[in-house]
């Protein structure tokens, strides 16, 4: 196998493989002239992660050659879609709805581009947010006594 690093997201590339002896004198096989063509798209990383009023706000990088982006969520009960966008922030408003264990319980985050059919998708990073930043602290209203 071979991994080209000499990568650009967004451009096309096209490879071919053929066979040649162990000193890499002389060829022992044809090859396909036409080749295999993919188009390279970077991963996304999340740049940042903010935690608002209303849940958790991502923000990544833009990646050249993406059509679309897909976010995750990750919590005890394991991964779950989020949801698609063609923008480069997302707000998490479900995660203040939601119970934990502030001992234990962390949210990871990960963004993946995704075509605009949404059958084909690049690899993904992780993130993970310490919940203890999450809680609302809502006040408490009494009657009012006249």
């Amino acid at each position: 196998s071979y991994i080209d690093k000499d990568v650009s997201s967004g451009r096309n590339y096209t490879y071919t493989v053929r066979c040649i002896t162990s000193d890499a004198k002389k060829f022992t096989s044809g090859y396909n002239p036409t080749g295999k063509s993919v188009k390279y798209v970077a991963t996304p990383k999340i740049s940042k992660l903010e935690v608002t009023y209303d849940g958790v706000k991502l923000t990544w990088n833009k990646v050249a050659g993406a059509e679309k982006y897909r976010v995750y969520y990750k919590d005890r009960n394991g991964w779950t879609k989020l949801a698609d966008t063609t923008g480069t922030t997302m707000l998490d408003m479900n995660v203040v709805s939601k119970e934990f264990d502030l001992s234990i319980d962390d949210i990871y985050y990960t963004v993946r581009c995704i075509s605009k059919d949404a059958k084909s998708f690049t690899r993904a990073t992780i993130q993970r947010v310490r919940l203890l930043a999450i809680i609302r602290i809502v006040p408490k209203f009494t009657a009012l006594v006249q």
